[in-house]
């Protein structure tokens, strides 16, 4: 195959590199890119197999868990910027219990035993929100959520429009999202395909630094071609950086040895560049007018 051949030049081939001086920028650019949509499917492939089942599994359980949870006979309603339900005093629901252990495990900063708690009678303080131990708090005139590391947010109502929540409505919310579940595996495999593409596409912005590096390694062999040509050197010495980076995403993706990714590409130039005069640059080809 093509491209497993210029892979394997790309990483150690003097001939190919000596030949890359009469090879226009669009070449480089082209196996770039093939490179990029090999490594985006396998991180694509892993995190699908990872992530999809169990995103289908949540949605599937846990809408109808919250819905089991809700009262039957809460009506809370938004109007004019407060909010009132038809039960006195603050109504707790609870987050279900298959779905407890996640959210009070060890680790986590902040451990809540509800989602919501209702307390339209009530204005909203700090010491009210502490004592609720919820995700979600609603008073008469606000609505605060709580995230996983304690930050706090607190909006008012006067900034919702008016509206009804009740078991039927948060029913038919709970089957729209089952509905939508139909479409979220291919449209995660899409999202997680342009994810990767766009996070590795960024590499060029470094390269566009690291070709000056490349540049004057190359003017030290007596090969030097000019800064476009050391940056399309780069793109096929980016090569061993761009696996390995992939490699230690999986088992190492918050651990980074400082430099290596630079280290990686002028040392793939290193060994691939001998010296010497290079041959004659061969400009892009302009299309005709």
């Amino acid at each position: 195959m093509r491209f497993i051949e210029q892979f394997k030049k790309s990483v150690y081939g003097p001939e190919f590199y000596q030949g890359l001086f009469r090879r226009p920028l669009s070449f480089s650019f082209g196996y770039f890119y093939s490179l990029v949509l090999v490594l985006s499917l396998v991180l694509t492939a892993v995190f699908s197999v990872r992530l999809i089942p169990a995103l289908n599994a949540f949605i599937a359980n846990f809408g109808p868990s919250v819905l089991a949870s809700f009262p039957d006979n809460l009506v809370i309603e938004l109007k004019d910027g407060k909010a009132s339900s038809n039960r006195e005093g603050p109504v707790v629901i609870k987050i279900p219990e298959a779905y407890r252990g996640n959210v009070l495990k060890k680790g986590s900063e902040v451990a809540v035993e509800n989602i919501l708690v209702v307390d339209t009678e009530s204005e909203f303080t700090l010491e009210r929100f502490r004592g609720a131990s919820t995700r979600l708090y609603l008073t008469r005139d606000s609505i605060a959520f709580q995230g996983e590391r304690g930050n706090l947010q607190i909006s008012r109502l006067s900034d919702f429009p008016n509206t009804t929540l009740n078991k039927e409505r948060l029913r038919s919310f709970v089957r729209t999202i089952e509905r939508f579940s139909l479409w979220l595996s291919p449209l995660m495999v899409i999202l997680l395909m342009a994810l990767f593409v766009f996070l590795f596409s960024l590499k060029l912005s470094y390269l566009a630094f690291a070709a000056l590096l490349v540049w004057a390694f190359l003017k030290l062999r007596g090969a030097d071609a000019g800064y476009m040509k050391a940056y399309q050197i780069g793109l096929h010495a980016i090569s061993v950086g761009l696996v390995v980076d992939t490699v230690a995403f999986f088992y190492a993706p918050f651990s980074r040895v400082p430099f290596l990714f630079t280290a990686l590409l002028l040392g793939t130039v290193l060994i691939n560049i001998k010296g010497g005069t290079p041959p004659e640059a061969v400009p892009e080809a302009v299309p005709a007018s």
